[in-house]
């Protein structure tokens, strides 16, 4: 940690003695931290210890707020997603997001005062062509589609009675942060959010720890696990995806878990202090694998990943992007191991019917004394599906968020638009906004789009955007620097970003991300990009609209 008091010199890193330093200076504790440019202001005030909230570490949550008092202009300029959060909670001038804004020289910044409300920029237009005959909402669910699709309402219709469902015990918390409760001892209330205005409003009734046993479309009700019925004019099921463990002999012993929920991460904490663990194995090699790997590894426990396709998050990275990922995750005690295929979990030799080791398709017994699967989600839509709503892999929505039924919405990690369930918090929230407008009789479209996904990582910085496409057609770029950094960028055969990665190279995430989001063509700029000139995508022209609609 490289701290100084006021008035003291200001200490570098010593392993980054090279990189031109740069000086953030934390008013409240009067604090200053040196770091490499091109570092984020919430990795200066984890190094000095500073809470700054615990958010997604992708700028979709704003948990991370802070004022910036001096040297805005030594930061680089909010990227796309961090525009969009900061004008959605109505935002000041001089805030930004810890976990976006990059330092590019000295800046002073300090922890906010009141923190601005979602509810901050109420469109009076919006409140006037709201459906008066909507005037009871029923939210299932309290995750982040629920607890957006909840805001939304309260702000445009503050006379609508909003009922929102949860079956967890807990409030609305940041789901992608559960992976840190393994090493935390501070349970699920450190990821809690603070209540928004919307929870204490009168019009709303909040229930915990309750499920919703059936729908009764006809009647425009849902029934309780209480026995009690609750009318709606309008439904929003929000009620998000459950891990999909595979069916595999064994899964069922002691000591096998999924990662899906904080009560999971907290079992798995209690797990590893009860018994002795030597090695855990972790089925499945995506971006929540490789998070929670890391996780055990700094609890002390060495994980090894098993993935069956052919490297470390096979649906984003091609295979030598796969390849450093991997190489720089073992010198932290995590080995990602390729093309492997689980055949069942066996038990230990003690026979009080607990995990031993991993057995896999080629007979080889991999030890374990925990395996964790993070194998998929699978959208929970029993409840949907039992009272009639049309479902594929999810509920199957409009652009609207409606689904078959039209007094019933979807949104969230149950949603199915053309296909394809998201799985992702922020397209969740789109989708929420979206279904809440809906509801009240507003046109509101959703509109899927590339958006980069940080992986929650100590050991390194990696990005990705989209998805790899099938090859043919596809021009593939992948440039190196400096050993540690690392990008790569897939283009479709209409020279639009298809997918894109970024390891250690944080400073090309904006460029790429407004390239994707403008669907622009980069064909004319590919010798420069192969050269690995990719300072030429600021210099990109959009797609001609004939080209668009083709």
């Amino acid at each position: 940690m490289h701290v100084t008091s006021p008035g003291a010199a200001v200490a570098p890193m010593p392993s980054q003695r090279s990189a031109r330093m740069v000086a953030v200076r934390f008013a409240g504790p009067d604090q200053t931290y040196a770091m490499p440019s091109g570092g984020t202001l919430r990795q200066a005030a984890e190094a000095l210890g500073l809470a700054v909230g615990a958010g997604c570490g992708q700028g979709d949550c704003c948990a991370d707020l802070v004022r910036v008092l001096d040297g805005a202009d030594n930061l680089e300029p909010p990227g796309a997603m961090e525009r969009l959060t900061l004008s959605r909670i109505g935002a000041a001038a001089d805030q930004r997001l810890a976990c976006c804004a990059r330092v590019l020289g000295p800046v002073t910044v300090a922890p906010p005062d009141a923190a601005k409300e979602a509810d901050a920029c109420i469109d009076e237009l919006l409140r006037a062509r709201v459906d008066a005959g909507v005037e009871r909402v029923v939210i299932v669910g309290n995750g982040i589609a629920g607890s957006t699709a909840l805001a939304r309402i309260t702000a445009l219709s503050p006379r609508c009675r909003v009922t929102v469902i949860g079956e967890e015990p807990h409030g609305f918390y940041n789901r992608m942060g559960i992976a840190r409760l393994i090493e935390s001892a501070e349970g699920a209330d450190s990821l809690a959010y603070p209540d928004s205005p919307a929870l204490v409003a009168p019009t709303v009734d909040r229930r915990i720890n309750t499920l919703v046993r059936a729908i009764e479309p006809a009647a425009h009700a849902v029934l309780l696990g209480t026995g009690e019925r609750l009318g709606y004019d309008r439904l929003l099921l929000a009620t998000g995806a459950a891990a999909a463990r595979p069916p595999l002999p064994g899964v069922e012993l002691a000591g096998c878990f999924d990662l899906r929920t904080a009560a999971d991460a907290m079992e798995i904490r209690n797990w590893l202090q009860r018994l002795p663990v030597e090695q855990a194995v972790v089925v499945g090699a995506g971006v929540l694998g490789l998070e929670a790997a890391e996780t055990l590894a700094r609890f002390g426990v060495p994980a090894q990943v098993l993935e069956s396709g052919p490297g470390a998050m096979p649906s984003e990275l091609l295979p030598a992007t796969a390849t450093v990922v991997a190489d720089m995750l073992a010198r932290h005690r995590v080995q990602v191991r390729a093309g492997v295929r689980v055949a069942a979990v066996r038990g230990a030799d003690d026979n009080l019917g607990r995990v031993g080791a991993v057995e896999l398709s080629s007979g080889e017994l991999v030890p374990a004394g925990l395996v964790l699967f993070c194998t998929g989600n699978r959208p929970n839509i029993p409840l949907a599906r039992d009272a009639g709503l049309r479902c594929g892999q999810g509920i199957r929505v409009d652009d609207q968020m409606r689904t078959s039924d039209p007094h019933i919405f979807a949104a969230g990690d149950v949603a199915e638009l053309h296909g394809r369930v998201t799985g992702l918090w922020e397209p969740a929230r789109q989708q929420a906004l979206v279904a809440a407008e809906s509801m009240l009789g507003l046109a509101h479209h959703w509109r899927p789009a590339l958006l980069p996904m940080r992986a929650k990582l100590k050991s390194l910085d990696l990005v990705t955007l989209g998805a790899l496409p099938p090859t043919r057609g596809a021009e593939i770029l992948v440039s190196a620097a400096r050993g540690r950094s690392w990008r790569q960028l897939v283009l479709d055969a209409n020279g639009r970003v298809a997918a894109a990665a970024f390891v250690n190279a944080p400073r090309w995430v904006a460029d790429v991300e407004m390239a994707a989001r403008a669907g622009r063509d980069l064909r004319p700029l590919l010798e420069s990009l192969r050269e690995g000139c990719w300072e030429v995508l600021r210099d990109a022209e959009p797609v001609p609209e004939r080209a668009e609609a083709a």
